[in-house]
């Protein structure tokens, strides 16, 4: 079997459900509800689809259905390099994998680049994510607009402070965003 481009096509739930002689919806059940058969149909099922070369669910089908990509976007100003250089930048990511990892949540790290560059909107506006953290950016940085365009919910981690949002003619979007960082007016 192959696909319109040549390539051979990837084995599907139907070719698994006929090989082991159950229905497709038992075969999405050993990979989603696992729960809901006997470990040994369940096992039979697994070891058929790895034969057949059927890896399971498509995680862009199921994003499309569930309507969520299961990930967290952080998004930098630097380099991924530069940033992996910066120990605050470190234990920043530290701390959300430690929230994120338990609740089965994916990092996506968004760089920016290191001059002004067309693609930046892009790489933010086509990031597969549920939520944003921009972390340490100017409220007029473009890729802090692209984010802000998303009208995902967005925690701003360092700056902007939300109250330089409105100072700067970039208040709210829909959702408003979240902060996290030091109060400098009041520390001053």
């Amino acid at each position: 079997m192959t696909a319109e481009d040549g390539a051979p096509r990837r084995p599907g739930v139907v070719a698994v459900a006929r090989a082991v002689g159950v229905s497709p919806s038992t075969v999405s059940n050993a990979f989603n509800r696992p729960e809901r058969l006997s470990p040994a149909l369940r096992e039979r099922v697994l070891r058929t689809a790895a034969e057949l070369g059927y890896g399971g669910p498509d995680p862009v089908a199921r994003s499309l259905r569930s309507g969520r990509a299961g990930a967290i976007g952080v998004v930098f100003r630097r380099s991924l390099a530069d940033a992996f250089d910066e120990p605050a930048t470190v234990e920043l990511l530290r701390g959300l994998s430690d929230v994120t990892d338990p609740r089965r949540l994916a990092l996506v790290l968004v760089p920016g680049l290191p001059e002004p560059h067309p693609s930046i909107g892009p790489a933010v506006g086509n990031a597969a994510v549920d939520g944003l953290i921009v972390y340490s950016m100017a409220a007029d940085d473009p890729l802090f607009q692209a984010a802000r365009r998303r009208r995902l919910p967005t925690v701003i981690v360092d700056s902007p402070a939300v109250a330089d949002l409105a100072a700067s003619g970039n208040g709210p979007a829909t959702t408003d965003p979240g902060f996290v960082g030091i109060d400098d007016r009041a520390a001053a």
